[in-house]
């Protein structure tokens, strides 16, 4: 009697047991299917429209450095130019105003293409009969390095990055007869891990001055890896992180990122790589006097989401940030307008206010 007993509960036992287990896998398989359902059918569609371009890139060489410098040796830089550019070096012809493409995670040079096309034909329209600098949009090739991975990659990208704001800005200084200023800082624009290298070129003592003072960060995960497979990867975040933090705990004249103005915008909910969350500034402690986080679902004229590679190239997007450039231009000195309270109130605005067409 007492076996049978014993037998009576240890059966019961199991099948509460079993019970509970096939609840769980039923409630994690409707968890799967909701959530496959969500990303996979219930994701809008890419309505992004395709840019395009008649594109010329032009290697710069660093003849002070040629076989001298690993990383000059190992990357480049190069200068995009619409159109023919028959028998040109890549140098600057005039004074103008020069922007940097910092590609991502195995990104390529190349896709600065879209926002230097689009910039270029905007100039053209909304400056025509007037004499104005341009701007030149020259770009980094990192050999599509996975920067994702590693830290130590990140550091050695930013360190080339300085060298490259030193090379771009010793250009201007070397032209014959130049008329007005000279620019003495370089505009910043990083996709993804880009965006990253772009706001932790100031940690490094090859850092020049004041070279510095715009980044436009697309799809960047600014608040913290999307994997984390180095230990070296996650010294970086902490390091680049706690430096913009406690930069804005000092005191003006002690803060190094005093003039800077930083804005990131995130790919919505099609960017699966990295999340609207992750592209948020304002988390990591830097106030909003210095930095602002618009998703392109949010953003006046864009109203779409993009995945992450769609960020360089979706016309809409592009538009927006050459719009950008073009409004924190001081037209009386030709050059971004020194203010910082001035550049960030006029990209906030930008990201924000619908254009009105008066009839």
């Amino acid at each position: 009697r007492v076996n049978h007993k014993s037998a009576h509960i240890i059966m019961l036992s199991l099948i509460k047991k079993t019970g509970v287990i096939a609840l769980t896998c039923i409630g994690l398989s409707i968890l799967i299917i909701s959530s496959l359902k969500t990303f996979k059918w219930n994701v809008e569609g890419n309505y992004c429209t395709m840019t395009y371009m008649w594109p010329n890139y032009i290697q710069i060489t660093n003849h002070s450095s040629l076989n001298t410098d690993v990383m000059d040796r190992k990357y480049g830089l190069y200068r995009y130019m619409e159109g023919r550019a028959l028998n040109s070096d890549g140098l600057p012809e005039s004074n103008g105003i020069p922007v940097l493409f910092i590609p991502g995670n195995a990104g390529s040079y190349r896709q600065v293409r879209s926002v230097a096309s689009v910039t270029f034909h905007l100039e053209e329209n909304l400056r025509k009969g007037r004499e104005f600098n341009r701007f030149h949009f020259y770009s980094v090739d990192f050999e599509e390095e996975f920067s994702a991975l590693s830290g130590e990659l990140l550091e050695r990208q930013a360190l080339y990055v300085n060298q490259c704001i030193r090379r771009i800005l010793s250009f201007y200084s070397k032209i014959k007869g130049m008329k007005g200023e000279i620019p003495k800082s370089v505009i910043l624009i990083g996709h993804s891990m880009g965006g990253l290298v772009a706001r932790s070129v100031f940690l490094y003592d090859n850092y020049m001055d004041s070279s510095v003072e715009s980044i436009i960060s697309l799809s960047s995960p600014h608040n913290g890896p999307v994997v984390l497979p180095s230990r070296s990867l996650s010294r970086f975040y902490a390091k680049l992180n706690n430096f913009w933090k406690e930069s804005f705990e000092k005191s003006e004249g002690e803060n190094k990122l005093n003039k800077v103005a930083v804005v990131s915008i995130g790919g919505g909910f099609r960017d699966f790589q990295v999340r609207s969350g992750s592209s948020h500034l304002e988390s990591i402690g830097i106030p909003n006097t210095h930095a602002f986080t618009a998703l392109s679902t949010s953003i006046p004229e864009v109203w779409r989401q993009a995945d992450h590679q769609s960020m360089v190239w979706c016309n809409e997007i592009v538009n927006k940030v050459s719009h950008i450039l073009l409004s924190i231009v001081n037209e009386r000195t030709g050059h971004p307008h020194l203010s910082q309270k001035k550049r960030m109130n006029v990209m906030r605005e930008k990201l924000e206010r619908t254009e009105c067409k008066r009839n």
